[in-house]
């Protein structure tokens, strides 16, 4: 149901590049505007990427490769320096045109050795294309020319969650709240990193914090349904979990992913009906999402009724056959 790690730290991605754009806006080697991807196309990216090229008039209805009439108005110019090579890789990753970006990333750092964004922005492509153990070096290598950059070691406490190496991650996440007390952002997705590497009680613990310093942020309804998803992973505090979740669907968030964790946890707490109405709502809205669908026919199967309870098991596993053991995992089994 939920993103993993390396996930998360794919997501993150972009988000740095839009919390950082200020700080960098007035540098000549600005990789922010290039809007680094998630690891899904978007039409943000696109924007971003041209914003990064200084190209206006190309629609973002149909990707470039569609477009091979306006390629030469809208490649970046010859690179002139480090910032120029980091700009144009940044384009490139943008349009996950990966070759083009590493190669002009390397030379951006062999232009700029001692220049830590080099080496966090080419990690950060790195990760966009699938490969974490060079990004980890990349961002090492970032981390001993910048020590205190807390968007770096939030990637890289990530990857280090998703490696299993959970003290090197706790101790990155520390010195990212040491660095940057006061951003909410970087701590709650901290919380929701080790939620999506299935710590969840340490999940609860930094949401609680979190929900608490911030009870007027907007992302409030996130960290909410994360802190009911996490308690109903575990099959705790159900009544409480309960409540987080409809807290979070009257303030907006009411998904598929928030209705189906509404509808685990009345799963948990016997109220077969109630879970029925929220999974369906859940399927309605992402058909193609096994979790929901398993979620249903379990429902079903605890209320009695075994023909349509089997019918949406076998629907579920026929769009995810790992479906049954993602649920097993959690301890329910039909």
């Amino acid at each position: 149901m939920l993103a993993g790690p390396l996930e998360m730290a794919f997501e993150f991605a972009e988000m740095i590049v839009r919390k950082d754009a200020d700080v960098r806006a007035a540098q000549p080697r600005a990789v922010d505007e290039a809007g680094v991807a998630e690891l899904v196309e978007n039409d943000d990216v696109v924007l971003a990427a041209e914003r990064a090229e200084g190209a206006t008039s190309r629609s973002t209805d149909s990707p470039a490769a569609d477009q091979p009439e306006n390629a030469a108005a809208t490649t970046p110019a010859q690179p002139m320096d480090a910032g120029g090579y980091n700009r144009r890789a940044a384009a490139f990753a943008a349009r996950r045109q990966f070759d083009l970006a590493f190669a002009d990333y390397d030379r951006a750092i062999e232009l700029q050795p001692n220049d830590p964004m080099n080496f966090h922005d080419r990690g950060v492509a790195r990760l966009q294309n699938g490969q974490p153990v060079l990004a980890m070096g990349d961002f090492d290598h970032a981390l001993q020319l910048n020590p205190a950059d807390p968007f770096t070691l939030l990637l890289r406490g990530q990857l280090r969650l998703s490696n299993k190496d959970e003290p090197g991650a706790t101790a990155d996440f520390d010195e990212v709240v040491t660095l940057a007390p006061n951003d909410p952002s970087l701590t709650l997705r901290i919380a929701r990193s080790y939620e999506s590497n299935h710590q969840y009680a340490t999940a609860i613990a930094r949401l609680d914090h979190w929900i608490v310093d911030n009870a007027k942020d907007d992302r409030i309804p996130e960290a909410l349904h994360a802190r009911c998803w996490c308690r109903a992973a575990l099959g705790v505090d159900l009544q409480l979990a309960l409540a987080d979740c409809d807290k979070a669907m009257a303030r907006g968030d009411a998904d598929s992913s928030t209705r189906a964790s509404r509808g685990l946890v009345r799963l948990r707490l016997g109220d077969f009906d109630k879970s029925i109405a929220d999974f369906k709502e859940a399927v309605k809205l992402q058909p193609k999402n096994a979790w929901p669908q398993y979620g249903l026919g379990l429902a079903e199967l605890k209320k009695g009724s075994q023909g349509q309870g089997d019918q949406d098991l076998k629907a579920a596993a026929a769009i995810d056959s790992s479906i049954a053991a993602r649920y097993k995992a959690l301890g329910l089994a039909p």
